[in-house]
């Protein structure tokens, strides 16, 4: 029935707004290690520093794009991966049920980006149908390492581009959860007004129902 229905459609909502929390915790670290990647391309653009310096700071460099490529792959809710690409166009994205009917206003839809950082996979960082134009792409031109002073700094403004796509991702992720709020908020009234209706029609009294 219809009330039974709306019951399902909050707890769906709750459980996408899990699903949410997961990959923005995984974004937060994304950029947190994009932040540190940039921090070392800073100091890796300066004559400061020589070629063994260099080699130092590309070491660190390269682990943190293997956590990123990690994380990317590794990010799962319900045993399925969220930030490696499966869920990044309007024909994959995640639905979840919000409303008990068979419409597109009782669904919403969630893409994720894909976040890894692979040359030979990947065509563009953290894009989806909803970025047409993504800020990063990476082909297999693309510099992103610290090897020598003028790779160094094209990675500084790649980096700017990527932590851009991270930021960006976050926010839709973020305006998504504050909209899954407000429609869990819409259904409990939806479901107590329901469950009113019904007790009137049966003659219960409602509210001595509820207080018991």
């Amino acid at each position: 029935n219809q009330g039974r229905g709306l019951q399902q459609a909050n707890r769906n909502v709750q459980q996408g707004n899990n699903l949410l929390q997961t990959a923005e915790g995984a974004m937060n670290e994304i950029g947190n290690m994009l932040g540190r990647m940039r921090e070392l391309a800073v100091q890796s653009a300066s004559d400061g520093v020589n070629a063994s310096d260099r080699d130092s700071l590309n070491l660190e460099f390269g682990q943190l794009k293997a956590e990123i490529t990690r994380i990317a792959e590794s990010t799962e809710y319900n045993n399925e991966t969220l930030l490696a690409g499966a869920y990044n166009t309007s024909g994959e994205a995640k639905t979840i049920q919000v409303g008990a009917d068979n419409d597109a206003n009782n669904r919403l839809s969630v893409e994720f980006g894909n976040f890894k950082i692979d040359q030979a996979a990947n065509d563009a960082f953290g894009a989806t149908s909803a970025t047409p134009s993504p800020d990063v792409d990476l082909t297999s031109s693309f510099t992103l390492a610290l090897d020598d002073l003028a790779n160094s700094q094209d990675t500084i403004t790649n980096l700017d581009g990527m932590i851009d796509a991270v930021n960006d991702a976050r926010a839709e992720i973020g305006a998504k959860q504050n909209r899954l709020e407000f429609t869990s908020s819409n259904l409990m009234n939806s479901i107590q007004n329901n469950a009113a209706s019904m007790s009137t029609i049966r003659d219960a009294d409602f509210a001595v129902e509820a207080a018991d």
